[in-house]
């Protein structure tokens, strides 16, 4: 038998009284931190208490049993019976939402924009390597409200990632950009903060990370589900199964079927605006993230910057974090995003950045930094572009791009047995008109009389990766070309670029 752990958190008189037989309590009714939640009950017991290296541990809401339909005892023998290699166990309700949206990240960001956004940023701070925004969960990995029992191992990380969260709330004088994200009002109750959901998100991240934990799932289907996607049972059944058999297998059938009955699904249940294209957008996703790589390559003294795609103004509101004196325009395509992103730049302008003329550029001669976030492979001339702020850029001006990677492996590997199929999102974005690699990029900026100052890759770590490699080698061999270099490009998910006038 297994030394496990259980406790039920009481925060009040009447959930004390109707704490489940067999459940440790973990006393909460004083209530000193309700902004908290159940974190603030958790997070004491695992600060001062020891835990047994052996032992497994779990700590539940009081609607646990009314969420997964499982008491005690029947928790305890699940755990039990699981193999002896699993360090945690899941007991994760609402599959429906975990099978409608590609992760538990997303399917938040319908119900508070910004979610998203938030969770990233706590992934970055933590050095998860996750890209939220791609990322595709199934039922083996995903978690709804902590409902975990798990090794001491586990808890310490996800101790190490919430405190991470809890420390930038807590501290006025911490990143007030994330600080801000985590604290925003929900329309949950009389106004949750987001911290306490992103705390529930934190068991995915874990899930999800670059270091896999043996896992051991009781079956979400019976489990209690929402009440927004609850009538698609069936379908939730199918989607979660092509997410488990894409994940296996890779084949690209599974995930487009999977999207096809997304998509009816959230519209038929929320209307047209929430599919799960992971965007809304004419162009690329939209979302309140930014690259915190372009943000490292712009100088802190920048007088004038404009962003052409500049979203909801994200890359903005952070550099001027920096430096609030910063005149910021931002150009985007998107009238939905040049709404939000007004009360944030100090002029923004809904344009193509391909029908301003050379005059219109001339008002521009002052920026010295034009930043271009996953923009230029959406335009018909990029080079035509790059060309024209060159006339106009100051002598100690610079363009900051990142620019995708069609060099990578996941390219190569699609193109070589002719999969090239545009998609929503991805290297293979349907709007997507051009596509680069590191020499082509180089070649873009040179041949408009720039020159790379810096360059830097930007991976998404994948265990599928490694297959490929030997036969990118073989070609680039055959080709005449260096192996070593062709694996070094072939690893390279992104390129962020500075570059400058010659």
């Amino acid at each position: 038998m297994k030394q496990i752990y259980l406790h039920t958190i009481a925060y009040s008189q009447e959930t004390l009284n109707a704490a489940e037989s067999g459940y440790r309590v973990l006393d909460n009714t004083s209530n000193t931190r309700p902004d908290w939640r159940e974190y603030w009950p958790i997070r004491q017991f695992l600060l001062k208490e020891p835990l047994d290296e052996r032992a497994f541990y779990g700590f539940f809401s009081p609607r646990f049993r009314s969420k997964t339909g499982l008491s005690h005892s029947e928790v305890r023998e699940f755990v039990d019976a699981a193999p002896a290699e699993v360090e945690v166990v899941t007991f994760s309700p609402q599959p429906d939402i975990g099978a409608f949206f590609p992760n538990v990240f997303l399917g938040g960001e319908m119900a508070d924009r910004g979610f998203l956004a938030t969770c990233q940023m706590l992934a970055d701070r933590v050095g998860l390597s996750l890209d939220l925004a791609s990322l595709t969960l199934d039922s083996h990995n995903t978690v709804f409200s902590n409902f975990v029992v798990a090794r001491p191992s586990y808890w310490r990380e996800w101790l190490r990632i919430c405190e991470t969260a809890f420390d930038v709330a807590e501290n006025p004088a911490s990143d007030s950009a994330f600080r801000e994200l985590l604290l925003s009002k929900t329309n949950y109750g009389e106004g949750v903060e987001r911290k306490v959901f992103v705390i529930e998100g934190v068991a995915s991240l874990i899930l999800a990370g670059r270091d896999p934990l043996t896992i051991a799932a009781y079956n979400p289907f019976n489990c209690a589900w929402s009440s927004q996607l609850g009538a698609y049972r069936d379908e939730a059944v199918i989607c979660d199964a092509l997410k488990v058999a894409h994940r296996v297998n890779g084949f690209d059938n599974y995930r487009q079927v999977l999207e096809t009955i997304q998509k009816r699904v959230l519209h038929e249940a929320f209307g047209p605006r929430h599919t799960v294209s992971r965007s809304n957008m004419k162009q690329t996703p939209a979302h309140d993230l930014y690259n915190d790589t372009i943000l490292a390559l712009m100088p802190s003294t920048l007088k004038r910057v404009l962003e052409v795609g500049c979203m909801r103004g994200s890359l903005c509101r952070a550099y001027h974090e920096r430096n609030a004196e910063c005149r910021w325009v931002g150009v985007d395509i998107d009238p939905d995003n040049i709404e939000i992103a007004r009360s944030v730049c100090t002029e923004t302008h809904c344009r193509d950045i391909e029908t301003i003329g050379d005059d219109e550029y001339r008002q521009w001669s002052d920026v010295d930094a034009w930043i271009f976030g996953d923009t230029l492979e959406h335009l018909r001339d990029p080079w035509a572009v790059i060309a024209k702020i060159r006339k106009v850029l100051p002598a100690n001006g610079m363009i900051i791009a990142s620019i995708p990677n069609a060099q990578h492996w996941s390219f190569q590997a699609r193109v070589n047995i002719g999969q090239f199929r545009y998609e929503e999102d991805g290297l293979f974005d349907r709007t997507h008109l051009r596509f680069f690699t590191r020499t082509t990029i180089f070649e873009m900026f040179e041949s408009a009389a720039y020159r790379i100052d810096s360059a830097i890759a930007r991976n998404i770590e994948s265990p599928r990766a490694a297959a490929y490699f030997p036969h990118i080698r073989a070609m680039a061999q055959a080709s005449g070309h260096d192996p070593n270099v062709a694996e070094i490009d072939a690893k390279a998910f992104q390129y962020v670029v500075r570059a400058l006038p010659l």
